[in-house]
């Protein structure tokens, strides 16, 4: 991590189901001497995404420009078998077909096609807005039809490894998640959907794939783990999100393992 004193951006690591702006806060309260220094974070960051968070601060937050356009690095653990309306364990689950069995040739056939600009739509529950509102709060109201789409560009994309999750690691994680994010996010819903499906004593194990992502900041990681999931007609979901580079600017471990 970068000092007060020899830089104009902090480089952070965001946790599993912070806000960038809790992330901010836990900073400061470690670091009293940055409690008069003005901070904001660069880009989005999902509350169940991780990894490097660039803080600019001071007089640095007048040159947001210049950090407008780098581009981000991902690896992501996208599981097959479930999907939710959020593209990731924060959701509840929309569709469940648990059987599912991927090999690496189908996926690495796959990736093929999210080489280069993409569309991509958003889930049901995001952040982006639509008409003056969040998407997440009209969810709120009712279900949103004709979501936004917006357009993405993907330098790299590629497989790292497949490997099996067992059913009762992937409830765990996707419970730890989930009880983790503070705020209205339909937690109890949630909640039940998984405890409906998972079963602490299952025998089942899912599927997944973990890839690395080199990708424009307008990307996003999430819809990419559904994404795939589609063109291979299959649910899938967004299992773990590690942000492990923006620009220049490197995460001490580059390494996501999930469950």
């Amino acid at each position: 991590m970068l000092t007060m004193e020899d830089s104009k951006v902090l480089v952070l690591q965001k946790r599993r189901g912070e806000t960038p702006l809790e992330c901010i806060a836990r900073y400061r309260e470690k670091h009293p001497r940055a409690g008069g220094v003005s901070m904001t974070h660069v880009g989005r960051m999902e509350p169940l995404t991780e990894g490097v968070m660039l803080v600019l601060l001071g007089e640095e937050n007048n040159h947001r420009s210049n950090y407008a356009a780098l581009a981000d690095e991902y690896l992501i653990d996208v599981l097959f078998g479930f999907s939710t309306d959020t593209f990731d364990l924060l959701g509840k689950i929309v569709a469940f077909e648990p059987a599912v069995s991927i090999s690496a040739r189908e996926i690495g056939r796959t990736l093929n096609e999210f080489r280069g600009r993409i569309k991509q739509q958003e889930p049901q529950v995001a952040s982006r807005t639509m008409l003056g509102k969040s998407i997440v709060e009209w969810s709120k109201i009712f279900r949103p039809s004709g979501l936004p789409e917006h357009e993405a560009l993907v330098y790299e994309i590629a497989l790292q490894k497949i490997y099996k999750a067992p059913e009762a690691a992937v409830l765990a994680w996707a419970l730890e998640g989930v009880e983790g994010v503070i705020g209205d996010f339909r937690q109890e819903d949630v909640r039940y959907l998984y405890k409906r499906y998972f079963s602490e004593s299952g025998a089942r194990k899912f599927s997944c794939a973990t890839i690395r992502v080199l990708c424009s900041p307008e990307t996003s990681a999430r819809s990419i783990a559904d994404g795939v999931g589609e063109e291979l007609g299959v649910p899938s979901v967004a299992l773990r999100i590690v942000r492990t580079k923006v620009g220049d600017f490197a995460s001490p471990e580059r390494s996501a393992r999930a469950s």
